[in-house]
């Protein structure tokens, strides 16, 4: 299984901790927020991992290399210059990439069946492009963005609306051809291209029933903070 990890933002929610690292390196608890993603994976079956990577992004390679004192190949994917957004970072990705892999959002921590969520979006991936995991929310831990009703996806928004009670919770299965529709070198968000996907009947749920943590804001990294330390991972 290979993972395609969105490091490349410039993380403003979280100022200043990242006026000078990237938010992937924030330091919890004596370690990088990417490396506890890592060690997540690793302990999942995943051996490839592919970050793009952007703002500071070269800190990120110092620090982790090629993954291998951390038991994972790691490839990176810089964009250069101006940031393209998550499709456009994507895009610049799509010479490393398998047929179908997963991505996580930078600042996502999702525990769940990794082997069970690509499984399920291998055998069906002839009428999926995307198998998204989602997370009954309802403002609890973010704003919502997907309607889930009767075992499918309704809709996805980059932008939540009232009636929606499920969340993207920052991890999915996706093909590679649906990169075709993406524009290489321009800006574009891999959001905008779900919501037409969810339109279109082409993402199927997976439901998770442990909460996600997220280090996007200050108060989803205080949250992840106090996981890590009741843990002691």
């Amino acid at each position: 299984m290979q993972v395609v990890i969105m490091a490349g933002g410039l993380a403003i929610r979280v100022r200043p901790l990242t006026n000078n690292i990237p938010k992937s390196l924030i330091s919890i608890e004596g370690k990088p927020f990417l490396q506890y993603q890592i060690e997540l994976l690793i302990n999942n079956g995943v051996k490839e991992i592919v970050l793009c990577a952007g703002h500071m992004g070269e800190k990120i390679e110092n620090y982790f290399g090629n993954g291998d004192k951390f038991g994972a190949k790691i490839l990176y994917s810089y964009e250069r210059g101006k940031l393209l957004g998550t499709g456009g970072a994507l895009k610049l990705a799509e010479p490393y990439l398998d047929e179908k892999y997963f991505l996580i959002w930078g600042d996502s921590y999702v525990r769940l069946n990794y082997k069970e969520m690509y499984g399920l979006h291998i055998k069906n991936s002839d009428n999926f492009d995307v198998t998204l995991a989602i997370f009954y929310n309802y403002r609890n831990y973010d704003k919502s963005n997907v309607i889930y009703h009767r075992g499918k996806i309704r809709k996805y928004e980059k932008n939540s609306k009232d009636k929606m009670k499920y969340i993207d919770a920052g991890i999915m299965v996706i093909n590679k051809r649906i990169l075709k529709r993406v524009p290489l070198g321009k800006v574009y968000q891999i959001e905008d291209l779900f919501s037409k996907l969810a339109a279109e009947k082409k993402i199927q749920p997976f439901l998770i029933k442990k909460r996600y943590y997220e280090i996007g804001s200050l108060r989803g990294l205080d949250q992840f903070t106090k996981f890590i330390k009741r843990k002691n991972i």
